[in-house]
């Protein structure tokens, strides 16, 4: 896991010296943070090799901030998770109780902008995400599950002003792999930037 981060941490260091250097006129820092949300769903796996879905659908949130290097570039960290957890029919799954899933991930990105309009731009971003999952109520198949992967996203923002814009976003945090299971995290997603 170690390797992973060292990996990834010197990759963004790379990408983002060239972002430096061209943002070295520019004195004035430009940060943002940002909200989104989207539509959550789950699925798991019984011993049957039977995939089934999850009852319910918790909020899903992701709560970033960055730092602009100039216009094209930037470097931006984040949390993804849901208000909640997912539950599954307890009949499907095979065991007494409902079992639950719960996923979240912290990520840091390197991010490329490009200028499509005035008001619109497209972007794309390559980073790293440690990802947990926790199964419980699920008797001898509780565990946690950590892995730390490289992530990706791309995505459009429309400015409604220079400070506010709304953006669409698809990010995909990694697959993790551990005792029999595959488990992933990606994420279609709404939300609104402010930046300052």
């Amino acid at each position: 896991m170690l390797k992973h981060v060292i990996a990834s941490s010197l990759a963004l260091s790379a990408l983002a010296v060239p972002a430096v250097h061209a943002a070295e006129n520019d004195t004035s820092p430009r940060f943002y943070v940002g909200a989104a949300t989207g539509q959550s769903k789950s699925t798991l796996e019984n011993s049957a090799g039977e995939r089934f879905s999850s009852k319910n659908h918790p909020l899903p949130v992701k709560l970033y901030g960055g730092i602009d290097l100039n216009d094209y570039f930037a470097v931006e960290a984040g949390f993804s998770g849901t208000t909640g957890k997912h539950e599954f029919d307890k009949r499907l799954y095979g065991t007494a109780t409902e079992p639950r899933l719960q996923a979240r991930a912290l990520y840091l990105a390197a991010k490329g902008t490009v200028a499509v309009s005035d008001r619109v731009d497209l972007h794309a971003k390559l980073g790293v995400a440690h990802s947990r999952f926790e199964i419980s109520n699920a008797g001898i198949h509780d565990r946690k599950i950590d892995g730390t992967k490289p992530m990706f996203g791309i995505g459009a923002a429309y400015k409604f002003t220079e400070q506010l814009a709304g953006t669409l976003e698809f990010e995909h945090y990694g697959t993790v792999r551990e005792e029999g299971y595959k488990l992933r995290r990606q994420q279609l997603q709404a939300g609104l930037k402010l930046s300052f």
